[in-house]
């Protein structure tokens, strides 16, 4: 979590989001990261499957989301 914002990657596996960390900049180029706004009010964890829904983006580095719905995976 980065501030008011999650940044989340569009993978199939924790280990492969988790090693975006080291090369964001080269992934968003890929369309993988977005920035995703978040309220105090909400608990994620770190790792966590979430399904988020977005109307439209910003053209940022990486893509902030907006007008958005973002639900909890569970396995």
């Amino acid at each position: 979590m980065d501030g008011d914002y999650l940044v989340g990657a569009n993978t199939t596996t924790k280990d492969e989001a988790l090693s975006y960390q080291k090369d964001l900049r080269g992934w968003n180029s890929h369309n993988k990261i977005l920035r995703v706004p978040i309220s105090a009010r909400n608990y994620y964890l770190t790792g966590g499957k979430l399904n988020v829904y977005s109307v439209g983006w910003s053209f940022s580095i990486p893509p902030i989301a907006n007008m958005l719905t973002i639900k909890n995976v569970v396995d």
